[in-house]
C-alpha cells in the first residue's frame, strides 16, 4: 500500500515522488528498480552525463547515485548537481561497494545525504529512500507555510500603506515595476529580493504625514522640519523594520543602501540591488516633480554622485520597451478595472488627492477609486493597460 506523508494535506504523496537511479551496472539497476517501483516512481540512467541531462530535463525528488562509473564518477555528478541552483537541493544517496570513513566523509562533504552499501538489502534501501523523501516533503511543507506567511505579511504592509499614505503607495508601485523589469533584464539571481526591496522602499514613509509627503515629492506646498527629517531617515526606518523579518536580511541591506552612490570598487554583496533601488527611486521622484522621462534619464547619467552605468542602461532599455507595451486611455471611474495602471495623479473635483501616478489598480485601489469618485462620473482618469 502506498503511503501519504503528513496526511492528506501534504504537498506530495510518497507514491508521487520520483527516484532517479544511476548505475552503470544493469543488474544493479534492475535490483534497485524492482525494490523501489512498488512504492515510488523510478527512472534510470546508465552513466553520469545521461543522469545530469535527465535531472535538468525533469527534476527528480531523490537520486540514488553509484560512485564507481566510467567517464564521470558519482562524485563528479554530485558536485555538478550541487553547483547548480536549480538542482542543488535534490537529496543524493550514494550507492557503493566501498565502505570506509574516508570515502563517506568525501561524499558528505560534497553534498550527499546518505550511503547505501552493496550488496543491497531491499528493506534497507526502501527505508533509507523513504526516510529522506519524508524529510524533503516535511521541509517543503515548512517552506510553503513560511512563504505563505511572508507573502501574507507583505500584502498586509502593502495594504496598510495604500490606505494610510497614497503617495508612498503610488511611489512603491512604480518603483517596483521598474525594479522588477531591470532585475529581469540583467538576469540577476534571486530576483525576489529586488522585488521585495522595491515593495518595502517607501515603508518608512508611513511616519510622514501623507499631505506633506506629497509636497516633498512634488516640491509644492509646505513641509515641516520634522516631516523632512522623517523623510530623510525613511530608508533606515524601512531597513530596520524589514530586518526583523527572518530571511529578509539582504532586502534590509538593499533598503539601507538605497542612497549610496555607485562605487565600482565596492565589495558590498547587495550593491547591485542598492543601485537598482537608488536609480528607480530617484527617477520616479523626478517624474513626481514634473520632469519628463528623457530629462530624468539625462540627470541620472550626468549626476556628480554617479549611478551604476549597467543599471542606467537597463532602465533606459526598460523604458523604451514600456512605451510600446501599453495602450493609453482616459476612462470614467466606473470603467476602471484591476490590472490597469494609473497614468496620472487622481483628484476629486474639489481637489482632494485620491491616488498617485504609477499605481497598479488592485482590489484595494479600485475600492478607493470607486468610493471617492462614485458621485463624480464626469472625471476622466488616465490609465495605461498592458498589451496582450
Amino acid at each position: 500500500m502506498r503511503e501519504t506523508w503528513h496526511g492528506e494535506a501534504s504537498l506530495k504523496q510518497l507514491s508521487d515522488c520520483t527516484v532517479l537511479i544511476v548505475d552503470d551496472d544493469q543488474v544493479n539497476l534492475n535490483v534497485l528498480s524492482k525494490t523501489l517501483t512498488p512504492y515510488f516512481k523510478t527512472e534510470v540512467a546508465l552513466d553520469g552525463p545521461s543522469a545530469i541531462r535527465m535531472v535538468k530535463a525533469n527534476l527528480p525528488d531523490l537520486i540514488l547515485l553509484d560512485i564507481m562509473m566510467p567517464e564521470m564518477d558519482g562524485y563528479e555528478v554530485c558536485t555538478t548537481l550541487k553547483a547548480d541552483p536549480a538542482t542543488c537541493d535534490i537529496p543524493i544517496i550514494f550507492v557503493t561497494a566501498m565502505c570506509n570513513n574516508k570515502e563517506e566523509a568525501k561524499g558528505f562533504e560534497i553534498g550527499a545525504v546518505d550511503y547505501i552499501t552493496k550488496p543491497f538489502w531491499p528493506l534497507v534501501v526502501r527505508s533509507r529512500v523513504e526516510s529522506h523523501l519524508k524529510l524533503k516533503i516535511s521541509q517543503l511543507e515548512l517552506k510553503e507555510l513560511y512563504d505563505k506567511t511572508l507573502l501574507g505579511s507583505v500584502r498586509v504592509l502593502s495594504a496598510i500603506l495604500s490606505l494610510t499614505n497614497k503617495t508612498a503607495f503610488g511611489q512603491t508601485c512604480h518603483i517596483r515595476r521598474l525594479s522588477k523589469a531591470i532585475a529581469k533584464d540583467l538576469k540577476l539571481p534571486n530576483q525576489w529580493r529586488y522585488d521585495l526591496a522595491a515593495q518595502f522602499s517607501q515603508l518608512g514613509c508611513i511616519t510622514v504625514p501623507a499631505d506633506e509627503l506629497h509636497n516633498i515629492y512634488t516640491q509644492k506646498g509646505e513641509v515641516s522640519e520634522e516631516s523632512q527629517k522623517l523623510f530623510d531617515e525613511h530608508p533606515l526606518m524601512s531597513a530596520e523594520l524589514v530586518g526583523k523579518i527572518p530571511r529578509l536580511e539582504d532586502v534590509a541591506i538593499i533598503l539601507a543602501g538605497q542612497r549610496t552612490p555607485y562605487d565600482p570598487e565596492s565589495t558590498e554583496p547587495m550593491k547591485v540591488g542598492c543601485q537598482i533601488l537608488r536609480a528607480t527611486v530617484d527617477f520616479n521622484a523626478m517624474l513626481m516633480k514634473g520632469i519628463n522621462e528623457a530629462e530624468a534619464l539625462d540627470v541620472l547619467k550626468e549626476s556628480l554622485a554617479p549611478y551604476s552605468p549597467e543599471v542606467i542602461a537597463s532602465l533606459e532599455k526598460v523604458l523604451a520597451v514600456e512605451e510600446n507595451f501599453f495602450h493609453f486611455f482616459e476612462l470614467a471611474p466606473d470603467q476602471i478595472t484591476t490590472g490597469m495602471i494609473l497614468d496620472d495623479d487622481v483628484y476629486t473635483s474639489s481637489g482632494f488627492f485620491v491616488a498617485t501616478k504609477g499605481v497598479e489598480v488592485d482590489a484595494a485601489v479600485l475600492k478607493i477609486l470607486t468610493r471617492l469618485t462614485r458621485k463624480e462620473s464626469d472625471i476622466l482618469i488616465k490609465v495605461k493597460i498592458p498589451k496582450e
